[in-house]
């Protein structure tokens, strides 16, 4: 029996937009939810999440993720605005949107479907909505209407801008403390 590795592929972030991400998820605490937030050097946008594939698949997957990056040209994405998946009134994933350069990544994370359902992996069914996964409220409290206030507070909040230069291909492994992402490759978009 192979391996298998949980993978995704991500955007990571630049420092100023990382350290504008935590500044909020510290306001965002302060409402007390029951919130899973995410560490600071875990912070990126998904492009797609593959979840556990056998380790022979990885060069495969790599090789398409750096096909997809190639075709498309570098970018600056601006990180701003916050809310909430399925919406405020059930919270569950909190987020941190996107506004501009929201075309180019729409169109970088659907090369990268393409190339990875060449490869039999199955197409995401929901649309893609660029964000950057700041919690996850583990259960519904007191201090969920807390939290949806604090959120809307950051509706417009400019949290800066990123360079779109690179993908990563990430494996995710998961323990009681939190998860560890390790890059398993780079791939770098045309300059």
């Amino acid at each position: 029996m192979s391996q298998r590795i949980r993978t995704f592929v991500a955007v990571p972030l630049d420092e100023p937009v990382r350290c504008a991400a935590v500044e909020v998820i510290g306001r965002l605490r302060s409402a007390g939810a029951d919130v899973k937030w995410v560490e600071p050097e875990h912070l990126h946008v998904t492009l797609k999440f593959l979840g556990e594939v056998d380790r022979q698949r990885i060069d495969g997957i790599c090789a398409a993720v750096r096909d997809a990056a190639a075709g498309c040209a570098a970018f600056e994405l601006r990180v701003q605005g916050a809310g909430a998946f399925p919406d405020l009134r059930r919270p569950r994933t909190l987020w941190l949107g996107a506004t501009r350069g929201v075309e180019q990544i729409t169109t970088l994370a659907g090369q990268i479907e393409s190339r990875l359902a060449e490869l039999g992996f199955d197409r995401e069914r929901r649309p893609f909505h660029p964000h950057v996964t700041v919690g996850r409220l583990r259960r519904a409290g007191a201090a969920t209407g807390r939290l949806t206030a604090l959120l809307r507070e950051q509706a417009d909040t400019d949290f800066g801008t990123t360079g779109v230069r690179e993908v990563v291909v990430f494996s995710s492994h998961l323990s009681p403390s939190g998860p560890r992402y390790e890059p398993l490759a780079h791939a770098p978009l045309r300059a």
